[in-house]
């Protein structure tokens, strides 16, 4: 799976896989279409890299 710096995520991508925290939990599932709010949560939440999205 190849994973990307969030910083490098446009807002409108849409997900390939599922995004999971650090004990398993998902956070954002397949197929969602990330937000400016969402990345700004995840960088809160400590996330660096995100699986390679589909679409922008």
């Amino acid at each position: 799976m190849i994973k990307i710096d969030i910083d490098e995520i446009p807002s409108g991508s849409e997900l390939q896989f599922p995004i999971f925290d650090g004990f398993g939990r998902m956070l954002i599932s397949k197929g969602v279409f990330i937000t400016d709010k969402m990345l700004e949560r995840l960088k809160k939440l400590g996330v660096k890299k995100i699986p390679k999205f589909l679409t922008q």
